[in-house]
């Protein structure tokens, strides 16, 4: 995905948001459901944080994240076929990401940090995976890779 295709998703996202906030409006049911979504912890487990190739991200883009309500998501690594390298250069992506924008990213590591996001305003990251391809049949590198978060 490039950066124009996740800019277009994003500002979809954020007038679906806008829009929706507009109907709620004057609504009693939707304005206690919207109460609840403010104070939730919100987890998406199937996506992937907004993100870019390239830095700086723009104002635009960080801000939607920020006024998401989301609180964390589980963004998955290494694809299906992914070797190591790949792998450890998507994690390396990740980290410079958290490194840049600490106001905007964290990594979710433990329990505690879902909740930590959510009071700080902070999107939480999981890393995952969803195949094995990416140890290449050395079952050592499950520990360094739980030692760089994955989950």
């Amino acid at each position: 995905m490039n950066r124009r295709e996740v800019l277009t998703r994003l500002s979809a996202c954020a007038a679906l948001v806008t829009s929706a906030r507009r109907a709620w409006a004057g609504n009693a049911v939707a304005s206690r459901a919207a109460e609840l979504y403010a104070r939730a912890i919100v987890f998406d487990a199937n996506l992937s944080p907004p993100l870019q190739v390239t830095f700086p991200f723009p104002a635009q883009m960080l801000d939607l994240v920020r006024q998401s309500g989301v609180t964390a998501v589980k963004t998955s690594l290494g694809g299906f076929n992914d070797g190591f390298a790949e792998t450890v250069e998507a994690i390396a992506a990740l980290q410079r990401v958290f490194e840049n924008y600490p106001d905007v990213y964290v990594q979710v590591r433990a329990h505690a940090d879902f909740a930590a996001a959510k009071r700080q305003k902070r999107l939480g990251v999981i890393l995952s995976f969803e195949s094995v391809v990416m140890l290449e049949d050395k079952l050592e590198r499950i520990e360094l890779f739980r030692g760089l978060g994955v989950a």
